[in-house]
């Protein structure tokens, strides 16, 4: 066996172990985000929450995250918008819009390449219409990126908010002593 076959093989080795570390550095990222988003939607107290916490993990399944995207960022925005009414505060959308956008935009990338992907497959060529849909796919991935950030700086600020409201409320209740049974 010749030396240049060995050098591939070890360069392809190479090349997928990159792959595989390049993947799970983003696969933790996008954990990290969702955990500041779970760290958004446990700061609504439970009696105004329109999403519980957990769910956010859903969003590790892929397609199905391109559809859960909708009812998460929608859940943990109205959730907010109730606890700060509450309380007489009003803080705007609390994210709604960017949550919205990011949730649209996860769609549409979701639907090019899922495009692309068939397009590719059904004539066997990398270009034409396939190539434009990936491009495109890329660009609406990007817009969808920027949304998240926003709306996960958006929830996590007003989370906090939230967190120090309801924390000064049970700081001021007095803690009642226990009563002794009546003879």
């Amino acid at each position: 066996m010749g030396g240049a076959g060995f050098d591939i093989a070890v360069i392809g080795i190479g090349l997928i172990a990159a792959a595989c570390f390049v993947g799970l550095v983003f696969l933790g990222v996008y954990c990290w985000t969702l955990y500041i988003a779970m760290k958004a939607a446990a700061a609504v107290p439970p009696g105004h929450r329109r999403f519980e916490p957990g769910l956010v993990w859903l969003m590790l399944i892929p397609l199905f995250n391109a559809v859960w995207a909708f009812f998460m960022t929608r859940g943990i925005t109205r959730g907010m918008q109730q606890a700060f009414a509450s309380r007489g505060l009003e803080r705007g959308d609390c994210g709604a819009g960017a949550g919205l956008a990011y949730a649209i935009l996860t769609a549409i990338s979701v639907a090019l390449s899922l495009i692309t992907s068939i397009v590719q497959s059904a004539t066997g060529q990398e270009g034409g219409a396939g190539a434009i849909a990936s491009c495109g796919g890329s660009l609406v991935g990007i817009g969808s990126l920027v949304y998240w950030i926003v709306f996960l700086v958006r929830v996590n600020r007003l989370g906090k908010e939230l967190r120090l409201e309801f924390e000064r409320d049970r700081a001021s209740v007095p803690s009642q002593p226990p009563t002794e049974p009546l003879d």
